[in-house]
């Protein structure tokens, strides 16, 4: 059974009894006081009867001079009373002996033997309300003392109309009852159908996120409840969708890094195993051929080795865990400058180096180093013969902030903005360069090192306008991070 459901039928059940049992309450509590109010007015009259029986025999007693009135004046004194009482609604019955003596439509008095019988064996008021030929009655009855005999008065009262009246009230209260749930489930059913109608847009929603459709958001209206609810799926949908992209991203990144590489690998090893299969099978090899051939090979097999040592570095620092320690920049990049002096010296360069005095950074030492030395080799592949290339260093604010910079070849926008995915071989200089593979891995591996302590690297060049490489490291944060 579907929620809207068991909440319509819930609810009209609900509101329906409660309104049922209100009126039936008021209605029940106002018969009950019109029941009470018509025994009070039958035990007036019964009152009034026989206070006017007392009044009439002691004026007979009193016109007639006599002592006691007899049997035969009180009958007839009694006649007078129940034909001056008697009506359709009131009935009368005098009993002397047992007997009746007078009456005026009495039947449900004499039918009721029962009530006759508790009433003259007992010495109180009694009275009943008893079902007679379709009519209901108020009965009374109780001893009275005329001249000295014992005489019983019993009257009946017609409230036949009362429950009349009771029975077409309740009639009454049961059709409007029936209307009034017609009424109010029409109401409910149009309340529940707006009510749940956002959650029934909410569902369709989520099932076409089932679908795989993550851009979908859904509009945030309803009640706070559902405004709640929706904004929760939208997150939900948005962290989806960025995640999906993500992997896709990953995977797409993963395809493309198996396809360069296969092809970064297959040329070497295809002049490998060409040269050296002339070498193998050709009979007659001269010396120069011989140092040719063999040059090739072993400058082939180089740029494999260095392929696979700069993957190997990747590896490592994305995935093994690092040691941190304080360096001291300055004595730092000093070593570097020192160290790649052979490098600089095949091109005729020079570099410049300036470092604010102070300077310490919580790092890893031998990753930082291989940051520097992949830049650098960058910027000496980019730079003509005579040119300068320059590593400053300065505290900006809370960060160690380093400038690589250059005055060669410079790049393209596109360029830069894949320069540090892994086998990019869109840079010209890669494709002029075949044992080039800093380019195709050096910047991955930099932005990966950079990425391992918490910093930044931003690349600004323009074509044949120079590089600058701008790298910001924070100075604790590595160290919080490692703590932690």
């Amino acid at each position: 059974m579907k929620l809207w459901l068991k909440v319509f039928l819930f609810s009209l059940t609900f509101m329906i009894l409660a309104v049922d049992i209100v009126a039936y309450t008021i209605l029940v509590n106002s018969f009950s006081s019109s029941v009470t109010r018509e025994t009070n007015q039958t035990l007036i009259l019964f009152d009034t009867i026989s206070a006017t029986v007392s009044r009439q025999i002691l004026y007979e007693r009193l016109k007639q001079s006599k002592i006691l009135l007899s049997g035969t004046e009180i009958d007839k004194a009694l006649n007078e009373i129940v034909a001056q009482y008697g009506s359709n609604k009131t009935h009368m019955i005098f009993y002397h002996d047992d007997k009746p003596v007078t009456s005026y439509e009495a039947y449900p008095l004499k039918n009721n033997s029962n009530f006759r019988d508790q009433v003259i064996s007992g010495d109180q008021l009694c009275s009943t309300i008893i079902d007679d030929e379709n009519k209901t009655f108020i009965l009374m009855g109780s001893h009275m003392s005329l001249e000295g005999d014992d005489y019983v008065l019993f009257i009946g009262s017609d409230i036949t109309p009362l429950y009349s009246q009771y029975d077409e009230q309740l009639q009454l209260v049961q059709i409007v009852s029936l209307v009034s749930a017609g009424i109010l489930a029409t109401i409910m059913l149009l309340f529940i159908f707006k009510l749940m109608h956002p959650l029934s847009r909410i569902n369709l929603s989520i099932n076409q996120l089932a679908k795989e459709n993550y851009t979908l958001r859904i509009e945030e209206e309803g009640s706070p409840e559902f405004r709640e609810l929706s904004r929760s799926i939208n997150i939900l949908a948005a962290s989806v969708e960025r995640n999906v992209k993500e992997i896709q991203n990953i995977a797409d990144g993963r395809k493309r890094f198996i396809d360069s590489l296969a092809h970064e690998m297959k040329t070497p090893l295809t002049s490998i195993l060409g040269f050296a299969d002339i070498l193998r099978i050709k009979r007659k090899v001269s010396n120069k051929e011989r140092e040719d051939f063999s040059n090739i090979i072993f400058e082939e097999a180089k740029r494999l080795r260095n392929l696979s040592g700069k993957l190997l570095e990747l590896f490592s620092s994305t995935n093994l865990p690092l040691d941190f320690n304080t360096i001291d920049i300055k004595e730092f990049i000093i070593e570097i400058c020192i160290a790649v002096q052979p490098l600089l010296f095949t091109k005729h360069l020079q570099i410049s180096c300036n470092v604010q005095e102070g300077i310490t950074l919580y790092a890893n030492a031998e990753l930082f180093k291989s940051l520097f030395y992949n830049l650098i080799e960058n910027a000496v592949k980019a730079s003509n013969s005579g040119q300068a290339i320059t590593l400053s260093c300065r505290s900006v604010n809370n960060d160690v902030m380093f400038d690589i910079s250059d005055n060669g070849i410079g790049m393209t926008k596109e360029e830069i903005e894949n320069a540090t995915d892994l086998f990019y071989t869109s840079n010209p200089l890669r494709v002029s360069q075949k044992n080039d593979i800093n380019l195709g891995i050096g910047l991955a591996l930099c932005k990966e090192i950079v990425n391992r302590h918490n910093g930044t690297m931003k690349i600004m060049s323009q074509a044949k306008g120079g590089t600058t490489v701008v790298i910001a490291i924070p100075k604790v944060g590595m160290r919080s991070l490692n703590e932690s």
